[in-house]
């Protein structure tokens, strides 16, 4: 088999397993169905994956480069809260499918786990920790908590929900022309608060199969800044505080 035709097996399978997945759950997808899927056997399966999970971990092997990314920006600074935000937006898009097959399956969760250099949840305290800021207290936590939970559900909103025909807000944060009062890039710091109860789930979670009305999965950049300058405004204290 020549090297062209073995990629071009090996990518066939790849997208039958995600969808396959998505769709059944990590678990309830066996090798039998994606070699039916392909329309080959399970022998012919196993010259280009050696197992059912070696399939996943090549499914994921983009989106855990990303999150090793993030991490190692984590741990070599401080990073902006508008690039940490804005990685996990860029994550979020990227990985949406594979997000689905790790919200349905705790077991490629447990996978990747294994694979990373912290657990899901440490990585997502060191991430509140760093949006939060240090000496913000419980109020920053919950700041922090909701501009991260924003950008997963905007980021799947944007990327579900069929753009208007309508000409664009012009508050937008796309647009020169808006009032300049969009929140800055803040100062994350680096201890979390003690009382932070983060959540270990993934990044977002869309259904598998997208509205036909949809984006197609392809984030606009002007819903990208409005979704990052939604989640920047939500790191503000408010006024009382």
């Amino acid at each position: 088999m020549s090297p062209a035709k073995t990629s071009g097996t090996r990518d066939r399978i790849l997208a039958i397993a995600r969808e396959q997945f998505a769709r059944k759950g990590f678990t309830g997808t066996s090798i039998a169905d994606i070699a039916g899927a392909l329309g080959t056997t399970t022998a012919a399966l196993y010259y280009h994956f050696s197992s059912k999970a070696d399939i996943l971990v090549a499914l994921l092997e983009e989106p855990m480069a990303a999150y090793a990314r993030i991490i190692e920006s984590l741990d070599s600074g401080s990073p902006s809260a508008e690039d940490l935000l804005g990685a996990f937006i860029d994550l979020a898009v990227d990985s949406r499918e594979m997000a689905t097959i790790v919200d349905r399956d705790p077991t490629v969760l447990a996978m990747i786990d294994e694979r990373l250099p912290r657990t899901s949840r440490e990585m997502t305290d060191q991430v509140i920790a760093a949006l939060a800021g240090p000496g913000t207290g419980r109020a920053g936590v919950l700041r922090a908590h909701a501009a991260f939970a924003a950008i997963k559900e905007a980021t799947l909103a944007a990327v579900t929900t069929p753009a208007p025909n309508g000409p664009a807000d012009p508050d937008s944060p796309g647009d020169p022309s808006g009032p300049p009062d969009a929140y800055s890039p803040g100062n994350p710091g680096s201890t979390a608060d003690p009382g932070s109860t983060a959540n270990p789930r993934s990044t977002a979670t869309p259904d598998s199969t997208a509205d036909p009305g949809s984006t197609g999965g392809i984030l606009d950049p002007a819903d990208r800044a409005e979704i990052l300058a939604a989640a920047l405004r939500a790191l503000r204290p408010q006024p009382s505080q």
